[in-house]
């Protein structure tokens, strides 16, 4: 075959690694399932989502924490503003590519817990601000953000941002309308993560007659097998380990822990 300037022979291969979205309201196991993927890991703990959970999981595996909870807090009379949000921003992306650039047997796995503080914190290192944005401004914001699910499909990691959710509104009509709660709810955060990472998956938690039983993950979308998209698995087989069997099935749990 031959093949044009500038181009090169397509071949087949997969990239040990999965870039994925979760999303669940809270304490539905979002913390908890992250820290399974393989170590080493790197964790960026933007919400508190460690504490009662990771201590489940270090006499078995490696985990290193950069905290960046409070990342978005201002003292008193204090004014959110560019200047101030820039430098904390641009750590952010110092120490996340640190972590994607790292030798696998010191980052294996990345986790950005959660991505909602994420964009919040996007939005105030790049705009300077959260609220009365003219929508010709976010271009810069999103192409940041964007960046970084670029750079983690461009190395060997696996990369999970969790996410809270909210209520989903629907918009009344009228002068006078107010919005009305649609009784669903919807991921909080970058808009465009459910385009970008490869896998998105929503936890929740079993119920009987009133008790709370096992925690479960649902597939919401797959781009490397939508044969598994709207399964659910819970109890052991609700870990990263057996989640990527299910979207690689020619691959073993071991090659995964």
């Amino acid at each position: 075959m031959k093949v044009l300037p500038g181009f090169t022979q397509a071949k087949r291969g997969m990239r040990h690694r999965l870039v994925i979205c979760t999303e669940a309201l809270e304490k539905k196991g979002k913390t908890h399932f992250g820290l399974t993927m393989p170590g080493p890991i790197c964790v960026f703990d933007m919400d508190r989502g460690l504490e009662g959970v990771i201590d489940k999981f270090v006499d078995e595996k490696a985990i290193q924490v950069v905290d960046y909870r409070g990342m978005v807090t201002l003292a008193k009379g204090q004014k959110a503003t560019k200047d101030l949000f820039q430098p904390r921003w641009e750590k952010f992306n110092e120490d996340y590519l640190r972590a994607l650039e790292a030798p696998l047997d010191v980052v294996r796995s990345v986790l950005l817990d959660t991505g909602t503080e994420l964009w919040e914190y996007a939005r105030l290192g790049v705009l300077g601000k959260l609220t009365q944005v003219p929508p010709l401004f976010y271009p810069e914001v999103n192409q940041a953000f964007r960046k970084i699910i670029d750079l983690a499909l461009d190395h060997d990691k696996n990369l999970i941002i969790t996410h809270k959710m909210k209520k989903e509104y629907k918009k009344g009509s009228g002068e006078d309308a107010k919005d009305s709660w649609t009784g669903r709810y919807e991921r909080s955060g970058f808009s465009e993560i459910g385009n970008l990472a490869q896998v998105i998956l929503r936890h929740g938690r079993r119920k009987e007659d009133g008790v709370p039983g096992d925690f479960f993950v649902e597939v919401l979308e797959c781009r490397q097998n939508p044969d598994i998209v709207g399964e659910e698995y819970d109890g052991v087989m609700c870990s990263f380990p057996f989640m990527a069997t299910q979207i690689f099935p020619d691959t073993e749990m071991e090659e995964w822990e």
